[in-house]
């Protein structure tokens, strides 16, 4: 069933396909028209599942966009991404368990041939993402499964012919429910989102070969227990992505944003808030201004406060893991950092009123 939104504040409701029950369905453009097509998963035996694809005409109907493709095995995953660097998404969907068959998308609704990935072993409910993990133009592969089994290990795409296993990006002993990527630092860099173990939804930094090194909570685990699953996009439209997860506990989706904005519950985004990365940052919200500068710092970091805060204001700095480095209150219209004895890199400053989270803002050291 698709639900079409009309433009004005109606939907309508369409039957595109009936048969089996789908196990997932997945909207993406396919023919770089702008518009998304319909993909829907079926099993249809324990040994075969289907894939049909359907587009949506100018007149309202639904019809096929190329012909269904059968897989071997129960439906696990597909994903979607430019395998072969010709500017079309392409589609790919896990074999057997072993393999990850890419169908190479013409753009008009045939293919121009499969490419198959093998893994190496068998691994049942395996999960995938197609990624551009290394920014070469060709869409790498991450796998997982969600158990202490299988890390979450990336394969380097070989300009559309072959992958290269690159090791674990998280290593076995580390659980991943979820595993999302998305440009979380603004710099165009895929950022791997993941639920660990301990509960905590976490992210790991690409530095833009494919390589992750440092990592930060997002959520701790009294909050991240409970996700089920998370989505990312510019929700307030001001050009940074952000993060939505919805948690068994609340049961409907909470929205907060990463970073450059603030971490809020629930879901309520003060107004006016911008972000940069200029030598100077002014946050508004509520007429309150607090201004930052210089970023990136040298070592003195000044923070000015530019109207009448709470008296129970204070500022928390902290590493990407979550370490508190320093923490004060403020009690004047200005606060000076010294950042000296800091390593070069990135680090966050939190701004709290009576123990509440206002703001987090990522600064930069030189």
């Amino acid at each position: 069933m698709a639900t079409v939104n009309n433009g004005d504040e109606t939907w309508s409701e369409d039957q595109i396909y009936s048969g089996n029950a789908p196990k997932k369905v997945y909207l993406e453009d396919l023919d770089n028209d702008g518009k998304d097509e319909i993909v829907v998963a079926i099993d249809v035996s324990n040994t075969s599942h289907i894939l049909r694809f359907y587009m949506r005409n100018a007149n309202g109907s639904y019809e096929s966009f190329r012909p269904p493709y059968q897989g071997s095995g129960t439906f696990a995953s597909i994903s979607f991404g430019d395998v072969n660097g010709d500017g079309i998404t392409d589609i790919s969907n896990v074999e057997n368990s072993n393999i990850v068959r890419v169908i190479l998308n013409d753009g008009a609704g045939g293919a121009l041939g499969v490419i198959d990935f093998p893994l190496g072993q068998a691994v049942s409910d395996l999960q995938h993402i197609l990624v551009d993990l290394n920014q070469d133009g060709f869409a790498d592969l991450v796998i997982w499964k969600n158990d202490e089994t299988i890390p979450i290990r990336k394969y380097q795409n070989n300009g559309g012919t072959s992958i290269s296993n690159g090791g674990s990006i998280k290593g076995a002993n580390s659980y991943s429910r979820i595993v999302e990527f998305g440009d979380l630092t603004n710099d165009g860099i895929p950022q791997l989102v993941y639920l660990n173990n301990n509960g905590q939804l976490k992210w790991k930094e690409n530095d833009g070969n494919g390589n992750f090194g440092n990592e930060g909570i997002i959520l701790d685990q009294s909050l991240g227990a409970n996700v089920g699953h998370v989505a990312m996009g510019d929700f307030n439209s001001d050009g940074s992505t952000d993060i939505a997860d919805a948690r068994a506990s609340i049961g409907t989706y909470t929205q907060f944003s990463f970073i450059d904005e603030i971490l809020m519950l629930p879901s309520t985004l003060p107004p006016g808030l911008v972000s940069s990365n200029d030598a100077e940052e002014t946050i508004t919200e509520n007429s309150k201004q607090i201004s930052v500068y210089p970023v990136p710092s040298t070592g003195l970091l000044y923070i000015d406060f530019e109207s009448q805060l709470n008296p129970e204001t204070s500022v928390l700095l902290i590493d990407l893991s979550g370490r508190v480095l320093m923490g004060t209150t403020v009690n004047s219209s200005r606060l000076e950092l010294n950042l000296e004895h800091l390593s070069g890199g990135m680090y966050l400053l939190q701004f709290f009123e009576k123990g509440d989270l206002r703001h987090t803002r990522k600064i930069f050291i030189d």
